[in-house]
């Protein structure tokens, strides 16, 4: 009689699908729970997911602040020199002058931009591929525009290039990384996963309307 085969364990699945859907989850509730009244379980989700709903909002205002700055600028896109300062109007403007939307303190214009996780603080960086160009000129939309890198600082610049997984941010406590932030010239937010793949969050455009 044969022995049966050796046992294998299945492969750990990842986690970053679910911390996709926690964070479009996260976003949902905390545009509805502050009408209705949260108690514990409101505050529960900003101790779990305050830092990552926070990043979010910066990488969706920030391209809708570029939208704002364009539309003022026959289409073209601002230089990379001083980005961030030519910029911090138009994000005011699309924030509407508030450094909160309800119970969430939104990135404030002066700061160094970027996010901060449990696992350190990133900064917001800038393509300088598509830097000055007109919006029209720029053939493939799905380029990238802004990046998230472990560089800090204000008026980040350079080419993008993609960042390892395993150094990317772990989120909501799920002990597993979430993958580096990306936005496209077409306004959509994208989260890179392990294989280098960008997963959709939520799949939406971001305007600033």
């Amino acid at each position: 009689m044969q022995a049966p085969p050796p046992y294998v364990a299945p492969a750990k699945k990842s986690n970053s699908k679910l911390i996709i859907g926690l964070v479009i989850g996260l976003i949902c509730v905390c545009c509805i729970l502050p009408l209705v009244g949260g108690g514990f379980f409101f505050n529960w989700i900003l101790k779990k997911g305050g830092n990552l709903i926070t990043c979010v909002m910066a990488y969706q205002m920030v391209p809708a602040a570029i939208d704002e700055y364009a539309k003022e600028h026959d289409g073209k896109l601002p230089a990379a020199d001083k980005w961030n300062d030519v910029i911090r109007p138009y994000y005011a403007k699309v924030t509407k002058n508030r450094t909160q939307v309800g119970p969430m303190k939104l990135m404030e214009p002066n700061s160094e931009w970027g996010c901060q996780e449990t696992t350190g603080k990133t900064g917001m960086v800038y393509n300088l591929e598509v830097a000055g160009k007109k919006l029209s000129d720029i053939a493939d939309k799905s380029t990238v525009l802004l990046f998230e890198s472990t560089k800090t600082g204000k008026n980040l610049a350079e080419k993008y290039k993609p960042l390892p997984f395993e150094k990317s941010p772990m989120a909501l406590e799920t002990q597993e990384h979430r993958g580096w932030i990306v936005v496209t010239v077409d306004k959509k937010m994208y989260f890179i996963d392990k294989d280098g793949n960008r997963t959709a969050s939520s799949g939406t455009t971001f305007s600033s309307n």
